[in-house]
């Protein structure tokens, strides 16, 4: 059971939808929350319906600034909103579908921390506020767009101390702890030339010690930077049980779009000698082969992309360079 969290820059392009789809289609989240998504209304509404959740709430945008969505499967999750604002929605999540948490109940906090250090302040007393008013696991997540330490960030002039402090007295008098993280360490990037280049972990999620002794071998991973400046982060809430025997059969609606995937349709689909089950397996292992013989193994391919777009995120954290960064682009 996976919770994402995202700071996707803007939510209303292509190409964002697209990157949603391929998170879900790899890892299968039941609860995403979106930042920053430049936002609101209507708009807002259908593209957060476009993604395939069956329930959400949404902070909308001020302007082109802002913007939070908590998204959910409600086969597995109850989300009860409490309150929001325009830099965090809080909420009690029951798992209701699930071998060990099942009528597990834990807050979340959703959070997207304005740039503006005088706006900021505000959600660290909201924060502190909240923490008052509840007794249970919690879990804090999102762009809080502040570092704990200047060891989380790397060039650059250093990070202003009384930030950092603002920060981490926050999270202290809350009582949370950093989760931690697998993967890259910073979890942004200003995208500038190499010598110009600055990383800073600002995405993250925090557990008050009931949290983490409920989800004692929960792990965050910090996945490879796709269309926006910040890396999606994932929670996995339990480790996955290896499933055995052949994955179940999907339809890619790439398939559609190419010329042979009709003519493969018209001449496996005539075996009038077989039952409809069998005719179903025969079709299902026809195509299998087909799009391994068309696509070589696409996702396969994707997956390699991944693991060597993430190693050079990770060397580049390590050392500017402009080769690596133009290996990154391309």
């Amino acid at each position: 059971m996976k919770v994402f969290s995202w700071n996707c820059r803007g939510a209303a392009n292509e190409e964002f939808k697209r990157n949603v789809r391929e998170i879900i289609r790899e890892h299968n989240p039941r609860l995403f929350v979106i930042m920053e998504t430049k936002l609101n209304g209507d708009r807002a509404i259908e593209v957060a319906r476009s993604l395939g959740f069956p329930k959400w709430e949404i902070v909308d945008a001020e302007g082109y600034a802002g913007g939070i969505w908590l998204l959910w499967d409600d086969s597995r999750f109850l989300v009860e909103t409490l309150n929001k604002g325009s830099q965090v929605i809080h909420a009690l999540v029951k798992v209701i579908s699930h071998p060990y948490f099942t009528d597990f109940e834990w807050f979340l906090s959703a959070v997207y921390a304005r740039p503006q250090f005088n706006v900021r302040r505000l959600l660290w007393d909201n924060l502190r506020e909240f923490s008052q008013t509840i007794n249970g696991p919690w879990m804090a997540i999102g762009d809080f767009n502040d570092i704990t330490v200047q060891s989380e960030k790397f060039g650059g002039n250093p990070f202003p101390s009384y930030r950092i402090q603002a920060y981490t007295e926050c999270m202290s008098y809350c009582i949370l702890m950093d989760l931690g993280f697998n993967g890259p360490k910073f979890t942004w990037v200003n995208n500038r030339n190499a010598n110009q280049l600055i990383w800073e972990r600002l995405d993250r999620a925090w557990g008050n010690p009931a949290w983490r002794i409920k989800f004692p071998e929960a792990t965050i991973f910090h996945l490879p930077r796709l269309s926006s400046d910040h890396c999606p982060i994932m929670v996995s809430l339990h480790p996955t049980v290896p499933t055995l025997g052949d994955k179940p059969f999907r339809l890619e609606k790439f398939w559609l779009d190419h010329e042979s995937f009709k003519e493969l349709i018209a001449s496996e689909w005539v075996h009038t000698n077989l039952s409809i089950s069998e005719c179903s397996t025969h079709f299902k292992n026809s195509v299998r082969m087909w799009s391994r013989t068309v696509f070589d193994n696409i996702h396969k391919k994707k997956k390699e992309i991944l693991a060597r777009l993430t190693g050079i995120q990770k060397a580049l954290q390590l050392k500017n360079s402009s080769f690596l960064l133009n290996l990154e682009r391309n």
